[in-house]
């Protein structure tokens, strides 16, 4: 019995970690799906990240709020239009990670666990379930037999009603009680020095006098916009788009695996009712 109990124990350890490792990587797959092609949401909703900033390391541009015109002559050396071509660079790498609409990373990680999990998940279920089928007859079967089917339904249980829970409040606060919503609403605007912005107002100012490319002029404006953006977005409160792709996406993972558990473990139990004394 010693070796038997031990053998079991072990299956329903590994089955129960590799059920939780699959369910929770095959819930953010699903999240990521709903956010970026059901729920889709603008940059503005997404968060505004800081762009990249410039600030020269030497430059005879003096750091006041006054706009630099460059009348006279280029006040940049050739170290700082190297600085510039850097910068560009940051920026353009910036603009590349801010078009994605979700996080790239954390779904590579997702799909990486899920890869790895599911199989290890079947293979040993797969035993598990035969072996406990095979000695429900000969072994009390509430025992140590059945305790994977118990804490599996139980934790997905649980995980679905807080999911559902969060499901009807996002609900309630986005098209029932609005107002809900309207006071937890905080922005964060933070006023833009003009010393922020300077050296790159300088590459606007001065690309006649300093030979700048109509692209490189292009460029400095178009960060201006970006980091105006990124000094007023909105925080704390998560929009109701993120909200429903989380909940839904933990509720289709979650109810299904909790009602497959929950069948075996009434099916077995009407058997044992049914088994004479």
């Amino acid at each position: 019995m010693g070796t038997s109990f031990v053998r079991h124990l072990y299956f329903t350890v590994i089955t129960i970690i590799t059920l939780a490792m699959m369910t929770v990587s095959f819930g953010y797959i699903l999240y990521v799906g709903f956010d970026s092609f059901v729920f889709v949401r603008s940059a503005e909703e997404r968060g505004y990240s800081v762009p990249p900033m410039f600030y020269l390391s030497k430059t005879d541009v003096t750091p006041t709020a006054e706009a630099v015109t460059c009348i006279d002559s280029c006040p940049f050396t050739e170290t700082d239009k190297q600085q510039i071509a850097d910068w560009e660079q940051s920026y353009a790498e910036w603009k590349d990670q801010s078009r994605i609409s979700y996080d790239a990373s954390s779904l590579v990680n997702a799909i990486s666990f899920f890869v790895v999990s599911a199989p290890l998940f079947f293979l040993h279920y797969r035993i598990l379930r035969r072996e406990y089928l095979a000695l429900r007859d000969t072994e009390n079967s509430t025992g140590v037999f059945s305790i994977y089917y118990y804490i599996a339904a139980l934790g997905t249980l649980i995980v679905a009603i807080v999911f559902t829970a969060m499901f009807i409040n996002t609900v309630l606060r986005t098209w029932v009680i609005t107002d809900a919503s309207k006071q937890d609403d905080r922005y964060s605007s933070q006023a833009i020095m003009a010393t922020e912005t300077q050296d790159v107002d300088a590459i606007i100012n001065c690309a006649d006098t300093c030979g700048f490319t109509e692209e490189q002029v292009a460029s400095a404006k178009e960060w201006k916009a970006d980091y105006e953006k990124s000094n007023a977005v909105q925080v704390v409160t998560t929009t109701w788009q993120a909200s429903l792709s989380r909940t839904i996406a933990g509720i289709l993972v979650t109810l299904p695996v909790f009602f497959y558990h929950w069948r075996f473990i009434r099916r077995e139990s009407k058997k044992n009712k049914e088994q004479p004394i």
